[in-house]
């Protein structure tokens, strides 16, 4: 189960940075957290003081920042000269335009819909499609002096494949291959992306 600070959960209460515990431990935690900084300011990887041996940047292209990541990528490696910066995470769906929805491409499958998951609307597979972002992300950590970069994600098994493409959950998966559930056993299927990475 995929859970992202900030996105709502099923019964629509927001989620916050504390969100795995207790409500009145996240109070405690909040009130120590404001203490902290107002004591010390932000803790931010970009303040001239902290060191660090590696700086993790999670980096997705998508239709809002598609002009100017790139440029955003090489400033944060310029920031911490002297200290490699790593791409954590990076990837693209598997449906034709994905790659305008970033890190959101998984957000087509409806987990409530009445039957079970499916596939919000009618999606085309594009595996082509997430290979090419893929190497272009590449390209573009290459160029920005990225010391290293970890794909999202080799396999979703929560996302399996279908022909039936209302619930062909691979439509929505970040994974380099794509996974078929045949009773209680896994296959795993190489995408396009899987032997793009390869090469």
């Amino acid at each position: 189960v995929k859970t992202r600070v900030g996105r709502a959960p099923p019964g629509g209460q927001e989620l916050g940075p504390f969100a795995a515990i207790g409500p009145h431990k996240q109070r405690k935690l909040r009130l120590l957290a404001r203490e902290w900084l107002s004591e010390h300011g932000p803790a931010t990887p970009w303040r001239s003081e902290l060191r660090f041996d590696a700086v993790g940047v999670n980096h997705y292209r998508d239709a809002h920042n598609r002009r100017t990541h790139a440029a955003a990528l090489a400033a944060t490696v310029r920031r911490h000269a002297g200290t490699p910066v790593l791409v954590t995470e990076f990837g693209c769906t598997t449906f034709a335009g994905a790659e305008s929805r970033g890190a959101e491409g998984d957000a087509v499958v409806d987990w409530r819909a009445a039957g079970g998951p499916r596939i919000r609307g009618r999606l085309q597979r594009d595996e082509a499609g997430q290979a090419r972002y893929l190497g272009e992300m590449l390209d573009v950590f290459d160029r920005a002096g990225v010391a290293g970069a970890f794909v999202f994600e080799y396999s979703e098994p929560s996302y399996p494949r279908s022909d039936d493409g209302a619930v062909d959950l691979d439509l929505g998966s970040f994974g380099l291959v794509a996974v078929r559930r045949d009773c209680e056993r896994y296959t795993d299927e190489p995408k396009e992306a899987f032997r793009a990475i390869a090469d």
